[in-house]
C-alpha cells in the first residue's frame, strides 16, 4: 500500500510503499484505459464538457500553485523566527597593527587646548 503525504509547511511531497514512484495509472492500467475511453466518449457527445474541464483543471493547478507558495513562504517566515529568536554573536573586531596610521592616533596622549588670548 503507497501512502502519500505533502507537509503543508514547507510543501515537502514524501512518498512511501514499495514503489513510491507509482502512480495509480501505472497500477491500475485497465482503470486507466476504461477512464479514457468513458472520457473521449462523453467529449465527443457534449464538447462543451472539455471547456469545463479544462476550466476545472487549470482551477486545481492554480490551486496547487497557491498551496506551494504559501508552503514556501511559512517555511521562510519560520526560518527567519528561529534565525531572530537565535542569540547574535558579538562583534569582535580584530586589533590594529601597530603599523597602521590610526594606531598613532589612538595611542597618542592627549593634550589640553591651547588658549588664545585677545
Amino acid at each position: 500500500m503507497s501512502t502519500h503525504h505533502t507537509c503543508p509547511r514547507c510543501g515537502y511531497q514524501q512518498h512511501a510503499g514499495q514503489h513510491p514512484a507509482l502512480r495509480w495509472t501505472d497500477r491500475h492500467p485497465a482503470a486507466t484505459v476504461a477512464l479514457a475511453v468513458v472520457g473521449l466518449i462523453s467529449v465527443t457527445g457534449y464538447p462543451w464538457l472539455l471547456a469545463v474541464l479544462a476550466v476545472a483543471g487549470l482551477a486545481y493547478l492554480a490551486d496547487r500553485e497557491g498551496q506551494r507558495r504559501a508552503a514556501v513562504a511559512a517555511r521562510a517566515d519560520f526560518e527567519h523566527a528561529a534565525l531572530l529568536a537565535a542569540q547574535a554573536r558579538p562583534l569582535v573586531l580584530p586589533p590594529l597593527p601597530r603599523q597602521h596610521p590610526a594606531y598613532a592616533l589612538m595611542t597618542a596622549p592627549t593634550k589640553p587646548q591651547r588658549r588664545v588670548r585677545n
